[in-house]
């Protein structure tokens, strides 16, 4: 007889819709200077599912509500100026375009050619987002002015971007 243990780990790899929780979440973050040269990544950490919610509360619920989500983030030094990347590789491309529609109807973004199709909030710490497939990106940055803020965010935008595409 086999033990539940053994039971669960079986019905968890059979489970179809878990089969994002057993795959990688794409191309890593740490290959980020490959197509952004001067990049540097650090501090990179990776939740899957219900682990979502010890890197941000309450929010994972909406991340979540189409089913299970891989989420990597790391901080990327570019040009003199710190950012934040969320990488998310939800379960579908749909479940991806849900939540860049919901963050993308928030007034005052501009877009930005990368990818399928991204939004960029300028400002002194800008965020940007985007979506490709199934991944839906933010990029938060952190600059000393609105006009580098915006150029640093679009330059990591688009190398992220390059990154998935490989």
């Amino acid at each position: 007889m086999k033990s539940a243990s053994s039971l669960l780990v079986a019905l968890l790899l059979a489970c179809s819709s878990c089969a994002l929780l057993r795959r990688d979440s794409g191309p890593a973050l740490s290959g980020l200077p490959a197509f952004l040269p001067e990049a540097k990544v650090s501090h990179v950490e990776s939740f899957a599912g219900e682990e979502l919610y010890n890197y941000m509360n309450g929010a994972a619920a909406t991340y979540l509500e189409d089913g299970p989500v891989r989420m990597t983030a790391g901080d990327v030094e570019f040009a003199g100026v710190s950012s934040k990347v969320e990488l998310y590789t939800m379960v579908s491309a749909a479940a991806a375009q849900r939540i860049y529609g919901a963050f993308a109807e928030s007034p005052g973004g501009e877009f930005v050619a990368v990818a399928q199709g991204g939004t960029l909030w300028p400002s002194k710490e800008p965020e940007g987002i985007f979506l490709l497939g199934p991944h839906f990106v933010r990029v938060m940055t952190y600059a000393a002015d609105a006009a580098t803020g915006k150029r640093v965010a679009s330059q990591v935008m688009v190398g992220v971007g390059r990154l998935l595409s490989k």
